[in-house]
C-alpha cells in the first residue's frame, strides 16, 4: 500500500531536490500550478475551510513535506497532465533527456508513479525560492480522497497508511474488503460497496462507530477492543505492521508499566517531537551546548512528569520541550526541589 511517493527526486549524489514548503507558500504555490495546468484545485472548501483537493498534511500544518494534490481522472488523464508539465518544461529551455525521471536519474523535472504525477514545482512559482515535490493524486471521488488521505492524530507514533492497514484487516475478518482508494468492496467482485464513512465505520467497527472512530489507530481499537472476535480482526494487521517493526498499542492499560515503557519509546521516535510548532530537539541541544541524547532522555523524565498534569501525549511532549529549551536541566532541579518539600 503505498500512500505517499516520498522523495521522488534527487540529484546524483543522493541530496534532495525538493525543500519542504511554508504554509504561507503553499497557496500562491497551488494557485501558480492551476495556471500551469488548468486545473482547479482551490475551489471546494471542507468544513475546515481547506480545499477538498489538498490531501494529507497540505495546508494544514506550519510546513509540508511535500504537496499532495488530488485530481478528478474524469477531468483530465495522466497522459495529459504529464504532457503539460513536459510542455512547460521545454519552454523553460530544459533539454528533453533532462525532463522525464528515468530509473537510472531522479534528477527530473516529471515522474509517473500508480495512480500519480510528480512534478518537482518551483515554490511560487519561482526557481529561485527552491523546489517542492508536487504530487497529483488521481481519482474519480475527491471527497473520499481527501478523507482517506488524512493521516493520524498530530503526535501519533502512526501514519495514515498504517491505520488503512489496520481498517482491511478487519475488512477481511468480517468478510468484506477495504483499500484507502476504493473504500468498502465486495471481496468477490472488487467492486465499490460504500464510500460514506459513516456508514465504513458501522460496518467495521459496529452499532454507533462514526467516521470520527476511523480517522485514527487508538480510536479504532478503543471501538473493538471488547468485540469477541477481536483476535481475528486485528490479526493481519498485527502480521504486516510487525514486518515495519510496528506494534499495535493493544492490551495496554493507561498508566500501567508496560503502557509507560511503549509511550517513552515513542517519544524517542523523532517523528513525535520534531513537530514545526515545538522547539526540536536538535535546536534545544545546541543552544545548550550538551548532546541530543542527553535531551532526549530529559524529555523521557520530562513527560513522566507532564503526565501529572494532563493525559494528552501531544501536549505532555509539548510542555516538557517548552521547559528544556529554557534550561536542559529543568527536570533534575525540580526534581531536586521536590525532594527538598516537607511530606
Amino acid at each position: 500500500m503505498i500512500l505517499e511517493s516520498q522523495n521522488v527526486f534527487k540529484n546524483p549524489d543522493g541530496s534532495l531536490i525538493a525543500r519542504r514548503i511554508n504554509q504561507d507558500e503553499i497557496l500562491p504555490t497551488i494557485q501558480w500550478l492551476e495556471a500551469l495546468t488548468g486545473l482547479d484545485l482551490t475551489q471546494d472548501l471542507d468544513d475546515n475551510g481547506i480545499p477538498i483537493k489538498w490531501l494529507g498534511t497540505t495546508g494544514r500544518k506550519e510546513s509540508s513535506g511535500d504537496l499532495d494534490l488530488s485530481v478528478d481522472e474524469r477531468e483530465i488523464s495522466k497522459d495529459q497532465l504529464k504532457n503539460t508539465l513536459i510542455q512547460w518544461c521545454r519552454e523553460q529551455g530544459i533539454p528533453e533527456e533532462n525532463i522525464v525521471n528515468v530509473k537510472s536519474r531522479r534528477d527530473g523535472w516529471v515522474a509517473m508513479s500508480g495512480d500519480s504525477v510528480h512534478f518537482r514545482a518551483p515554490i511560487m512559482g519561482e526557481p529561485n525560492k527552491g523546489f517542492v515535490q508536487t504530487d497529483f493524486m488521481f481519482t474519480s471521488d475527491p471527497v473520499w480522497q481527501q478523507f482517506s488521505m488524512r493521516g493520524e492524530v498530530q503526535g501519533s507514533q502512526y501514519k495514515g497508511m498504517h491505520r488503512h492497514i489496520l481498517l482491511a484487516s478487519i475488512a477481511r475478518a468480517r468478510g468484506l474488503k477495504y483499500s484507502y482508494k476504493n473504500a468498502l468492496m465486495d471481496p468477490v467482485t472488487d467492486r465499490t460497496i460504500e464510500k460514506n464513512p459513516d456508514k465504513i465505520a458501522m460496518a467495521l467497527l459496529g452499532s454507533g462507530a462514526r467516521a470520527q472512530d476511523i480517522q485514527s489507530i487508538s480510536n479504532i481499537l478503543g471501538k473493538i477492543k471488547t468485540d469477541p472476535d477481536y483476535e481475528k480482526l486485528v490479526a493481519s494487521a498485527r502480521e504486516t505492521l510487525s514486518r515495519e517493526g510496528i506494534m499495535l498499542p493493544e492490551g495496554l492499560e493507561f498508566g500501567s508499566a508496560r503502557w509507560f515503557r511503549t509511550l517513552m519509546d515513542g517519544i524517542s521516535n523523532e517523528e513525535l517531537i520534531l513537530n514545526p510548532d515545538r522547539p526540536q530537539v536538535n535546536e534545544i541541544a545546541n543552544k545548550h551546548g550538551v548532546s541530543v541524547e542527553y535531551i532526549k532522555a530529559q524529555l523521557k523524565k520530562g513527560v513522566a512528569v507532564e503526565y501529572e498534569h494532563t493525559d494528552d501525549r501531544s501536549t505532555a511532549i509539548k510542555i516538557a520541550l517548552d521547559h528544556l529549551a529554557e534550561d536542559p536541566d529543568y527536570y533534575i532541579k525540580l526534581k531536586k526541589i521536590e525532594a527538598k518539600r516537607p511530606i
